[in-house]
């Protein structure tokens, strides 16, 4: 999944951090950082808050409403199970050692959207999350979680989450150096990307190309196979690639199905490329013209 340039920014801190302090000690000597100035100046309190309140701060930032909801015992309240693991994940110190408010409020998002997303019973509590989920990246993120928890694409075991594929150099990638799909399906080799609550927009040409490229180049070009042999997949092939569709607050999963269809057909992809939806009751579908 690639995320705005904002966002990116923001897990790429998280990513990158080292542990050198804890963030209260990175605060108090280093406060030449602005942005460790702008968590003293918005919250001048937060050194005392409870390790809790701290979370639920940092998460408010971005996620106001999932904070109130979870502050207030309103997050799906019929889930115990969700409510059990979030209270135990926000009772642990999730900003320890991390350096910056990006880092330290990235790290807490992504623990809080992997809680959520691998606690969910179903399809219906998965769209009420969205309708409170503010920011893009988010909503893509407890997706996955969601997505995979569900084994929608039955992976089971055998799969390589979030891989990152180095391109930088090869023939067919432009400038790109990195192919970053949600997931690698091992037997049968394909790789996968999660799409939530597409209302109106469609699949990224762009991106389009680059699976396409890679799943073509990786037949034969040993470059390509190499770099997907040190990724972890074996023989270094990939055989196909698959969008899968989760519904979002108001987008219907079908209808963002059937588009990127259309969009892979205009491209004479289809004979690489497959296109999945998850249905009303919970179900993951492989579109064809005929479903719409």
């Amino acid at each position: 999944m690639e995320f705005p340039e904002e966002i990116s920014d923001l897990w790429k801190a998280f990513d990158n951090d080292k542990p050198s302090s804890t963030f209260t000690e990175y605060a108090t000597n280093k406060a030449q950082y602005k942005t460790v100035q702008k968590i003293n100046s918005k919250y001048p309190d937060f050194d005392s808050l409870p390790i809790r309140d701290k979370n639920l701060t940092l998460l408010g930032d971005t996620e106001g409403a999932l904070m109130d909801a979870i502050k207030n015992n309103k997050l799906l309240p019929d889930n115990k199970q969700l409510k059990k693991a979030l209270d135990e994940l926000l009772e642990k110190d999730l900003i320890l050692n991390t350096k910056t408010l990006d880092a330290a409020r990235g790290k807490v998002i992504k623990e809080i959207n992997k809680t959520i997303g691998e606690n969910l019973k179903n399809v219906d509590e998965f769209k009420q999350i969205m309708k409170m989920i503010e920011q893009p990246a988010s909503r893509g993120s407890i997706g996955e979680y969601f997505a995979f928890a569900k084994n929608y694409l039955n992976s089971g075991v055998n799969k390589l989450i979030n891989p990152r594929i180095s391109v930088e150099g090869i023939e067919g990638f432009g400038a790109k150096k990195f192919i970053s799909p949600d997931q690698i399906r091992i037997k049968p080799n394909r790789t996968v990307d999660v799409k939530v609550g597409y209302k109106e927009a469609d699949i990224d040409a762009e991106q389009l190309d680059l699976y396409f490229q890679l799943v073509k180049r990786s037949q034969s070009d040993e470059v390509v196979q190499s770099t997907l042999k040190q990724t972890g997949v074996p023989e270094g092939k990939i055989v196909g690639h698959d969008y899968l569709f989760l519904p979002g607050a108001e987008g219907d999963a079908l209808s963002a199905a059937k588009r990127a269809y259309e969009l892979i057909v205009k491209n004479k992809y289809e004979n690489l490329i497959d296109v999945y939806y998850v249905d009303k009751t919970g179900k993951a579908l492989l579109y064809t013209p005929n479903d719409f």
